[in-house]
């Protein structure tokens, strides 16, 4: 009786800004608390809307200095045989390519440690600020980017065990082994930042997490994937609808030499516009709601289910 008591306070709007969590919690509380958090904590988005950014700017320097600068095809438009292509400069262009994923790698580590450590002190006083994204950030960053190279060698050497048999068998193995290795350590990053731990540490408490609670861990992690996919269902709807539409508006009549309508320039420039529009509400959608809520729920997961913040 005490315990359903509990897990009816917890969905109490002054529930969801304590620090204090049950070690019972619902899933539905925890979830409907985090939403609550996040209506009264919009700035929860800088942290992802600023990584986005950096990214984009980033990416579409690199392309404009490989278009202007380092073109790789001596003659725009003249085909990409041996002879139109300088392969030394387009080996140096994925170099510089690779280089800058690496950098953007490092940098969204910052600010995924800085949007946890945000996302725990709105759910522990019930107001986040960017002071906290920078503390957390600049404290835990080194450790969490440990963690993340750590995960992804371990995921990496998985693969390519399970490579010769995904070739034998065709089975999904490998997309098999990627979702067990991103539910199993799911906890990780969290128990670093959240519970304050150090690099083996935070492996130890984040399966150690996992071990006690697998399926509400695999039905956190379902639910945020469908969540995920519905808002990327839906986008990818509208952009066909958007295509469907200015399909009927393109001009079929008028020909030319080459097959292609006249007039069709400013409708594909309405369709090329459009698109870039849907990529950036996107953007915004995921940068401001969704990465948000993802962060909240995994953060209040691991609360709940360890006493609160800094529990070892």
């Amino acid at each position: 009786m005490q315990t359903e008591v509990q897990a009816q306070d917890a969905m109490r709007p002054e529930a969801a800004v304590s620090c204090v969590f049950v070690m019972t919690e619902s899933l539905e509380s925890t979830i409907n608390g985090c939403f609550l958090v996040w209506k009264r904590n919009l700035v929860l988005g800088v942290p992802f809307l600023m990584n986005a950014t950096v990214a984009l700017f980033l990416l579409v320097a690199y392309f404009a200095m490989v278009f202007f600068l380092l073109n790789p095809v001596r003659r725009i438009g003249a085909g990409l045989d041996s002879s139109n292509v300088n392969w030394a400069l387009f080996l140096f262009d994925g170099m510089i390519l690779v280089i800058l994923l690496l950098i953007i790698y490092v940098i969204s580590t910052f600010f995924e440690a800085g949007a946890i450590g945000m996302a725990s002190k709105a759910l522990e006083t019930g107001k986040a600020s960017i002071d906290d994204m920078t503390s957390a950030g600049r404290k835990k960053f080194l450790h969490l980017l440990a963690a993340r190279i750590a995960i992804f060698a371990a995921a990496g050497a998985v693969g390519l065990a399970l490579l010769i048999p995904q070739m034998i068998f065709k089975g999904g193995y490998l997309s098999m082994s990627s979702i067990a290795f991103s539910i199993i350590f799911a906890l990780v990053e969290y128990a670093i930042v959240v519970g304050d731990q150090e690099l083996v540490d935070g492996f130890s408490k984040g399966l150690k997490l996992f071990k006690e609670h697998k399926l509400e861990t695999v039905y956190m992690w379902s639910f945020i994937r469908i969540l995920r996919s519905a808002i990327l269902l839906a986008f990818v709807i509208l952009a066909m609808l958007i295509g469907a539409v200015s399909c009927l508006f393109l001009p079929l009549g008028d020909l030319s030499a080459e097959g292609i309508p006249k007039a069709m320039g400013p409708a594909l420039m309405i369709i090329v516009a459009a698109a870039g529009v849907m990529v950036i509400t996107l953007i915004v959608v995921y940068s401001c709601v969704l990465a948000p809520l993802e962060t909240l729920f995994w953060t209040r997961f691991y609360m709940a289910r360890t006493g609160g913040v800094g529990s070892k």
